[in-house]
């Protein structure tokens, strides 16, 4: 069912739905503020993964560079987080797939990958992701040997289930 047109509601529901928006994201962003003073581990992942937004931002009033300032900022933060996220438990399998999953490239990033790679060995899943990484580093070498490790692997996790828990968090 396709979502109504707002410029065919009542005024009345169109100002409902703004205030009950406004209301969601408020609500949101308060709580990725509580996970972001957590220190453990789950909080910081659950806090990168739901960065909060500012309410007084209109990104229709900003022009192209405060936008593109402002989703840097945020994917900043959101990086920080996923690092100390890695930093507070570095023998959690669940922790390193998800960190490495979403911290992207960089030296920072490289390492959690490794600390995957360490802690999953037999995980076909970390592997396939290997390659990817392999791929984007421009490392051929590193993606046959990737690719090597996920053909003799014994097991697939791609610890979705880890990630479901993240987001109920």
């Amino acid at each position: 069912v396709p979502a109504p047109d707002s410029q065919a509601l009542p005024a009345s529901m169109s100002a409902a739905l703004a205030t009950c928006s406004r209301a969601i994201v408020a609500a949101f962003s308060a709580r990725a503020l509580e996970l972001r003073q957590a220190q453990d581990a789950r909080s910081q992942l659950a806090y990168a993964l739901a960065s909060p937004m500012d309410l007084f931002i209109d990104p229709e009033r900003m022009s192209a560079d405060e936008q593109q300032r402002v989703t840097k900022e945020r994917d900043s933060e959101a990086r920080a987080a996923l690092l100390r996220a890695a930093a507070l438990a570095p023998d959690d399998p669940d922790v390193l797939w998800l960190v490495a999953s979403q911290c992207g490239g960089g030296g920072e990033c490289l390492a959690v990958q490794q600390a995957l790679l360490a802690a999953e060995p037999a995980n076909a899943a970390v592997w396939l992701r290997e390659m990817g990484w392999a791929r984007m580093r421009g490392d051929p070498a590193a993606s046959q040997t990737a690719f090597q490790h996920a053909a003799a692997a014994s097991g697939y996790d791609t610890h979705r289930s880890a990630t479901d828990a993240m987001m109920r968090h």
